[in-house]
């Protein structure tokens, strides 16, 4: 990876804790997310908070209103991941403070789960996004062309 330290990534991962409890608190009076299973059912707009009966177990599929509380888990959980850190340690960045490093990591984790909440499936697990997974319907294969 180019231009990684161990302190650029701890400083983010720094960043990153400092910031989760404002988020969560955030997140928490958003509207609640569908409850995933055989159906989903659909869950009055006027609600302000999550069920307080959500268990460490309960699988849930994540709104596009809760797409940021969702980003920030992946955020922290690939703070120090080469891949996710590709786009972050470039020579042309090498200039920036970690506090922005930060934000371009989370607005491209942001960017994904919202893209994944529009047209795919984004599910967490207990009650404060403690695991998020994101899910994309594969398309069916195009017929093979002619040779």
């Amino acid at each position: 990876m180019i231009g990684k330290s161990t302190t650029s990534v701890q400083g983010m991962y720094d960043l990153a804790h400092s910031r989760t409890h404002t988020a969560m608190e955030k997140s928490s009076q958003t509207t609640p997310p569908l409850t995933a299973g055989i159906t989903i059912e659909s869950i009055s707009s006027t609600a302000s908070i999550r069920k307080p009966s959500i268990t460490a177990t309960d699988v849930l599929v994540v709104r596009k209103s809760e797409y940021k509380a969702a980003a920030l888990c992946l955020a922290e959980a690939f703070v120090a991941d080469d891949v996710a850190r590709y786009f972050i340690d470039t020579p042309d960045r090498a200039h920036w403070s970690e506090a922005e490093k930060w934000d371009l990591h989370l607005s491209i984790m942001e960017y994904l789960v919202l893209a994944h909440c529009m047209k795919g499936l984004v599910t967490t697990v207990g009650p404060n996004y403690d695991c998020v997974a994101l899910w994309y319907a594969r398309r069916s294969p195009s017929p093979p062309r002619p040779t």
